[in-house]
């Protein structure tokens, strides 16, 4: 969790460098605010390495914590554009509804939607292990999934299908240049 107890007045400044660099085989990494909530769960859904920020972290934090993991940082408050080092750093999303940000996402990065699905835990983001299975419900199908973290466990069930489709449907519409206003599933 990023914390905010810095004083202003004792606050270096944010440093100044342009965009993430990213290893192509992993994608770009983000950094979402608090606004950004149900959008960091479907990046993670999409398989890239999303952290989301704690509660009342400052803006200042934000940033650097964004430059020092190579990550943007991704929010609706258009004061972050305002901070030294914002450039090439931070994206701001206009669009109030997940299909709205994924659209202006993979416009703006040419970010696919199926990059490595479910591949990360999301809750935590940590990296997905392969799992046995044993102590799935009864019924479920796999590939069983585990978070090596929090320990939560994954399973291709209808939420999977679900999420699958919605992920499917946004790599389309940013393939197409299409977008679709309306949320079919919400995460």
């Amino acid at each position: 969790m990023i914390r905010n107890d810095t004083a202003q007045s004792d606050r270096p400044e944010a440093p100044t460098i342009g965009p993430p660099t990213s290893d192509s085989s992993e994608g770009p990494r983000f950094l979402c605010d608090r606004m950004l909530i149900r959008l960091c769960r479907w990046l993670r859904a999409a398989g890239y390495d999303t952290s989301l920020a704690g509660e009342r972290t400052s803006d200042h934090r934000l940033l650097t914590t964004a430059v020092v993991e190579q990550r943007y940082l991704l929010t609706r408050d258009r004061k972050l554009l305002e901070h030294r080092g914002a450039a090439g750093r931070v994206i701001r999303l206009q669009a109030v509804r997940p299909a709205g940000q994924a659209a202006e996402l993979a416009q703006r990065l040419s970010l696919d939607w199926l990059h490595a699905p479910f591949s990360r835990c999301l809750l935590c983001n940590a990296p997905l292990h392969v799992d046995s299975g044993h102590g799935a419900p009864p019924g479920s199908h796999g590939p069983f999934r585990r978070c090596p973290s929090c320990a939560r466990r994954y399973w291709d069930g209808g939420h999977v299908r679900r999420m699958r489709a919605q992920l499917t449907t946004w790599r389309h519409a940013a393939s197409t240049g299409m977008h679709r206003a309306d949320e079919s599933f919400i995460l």
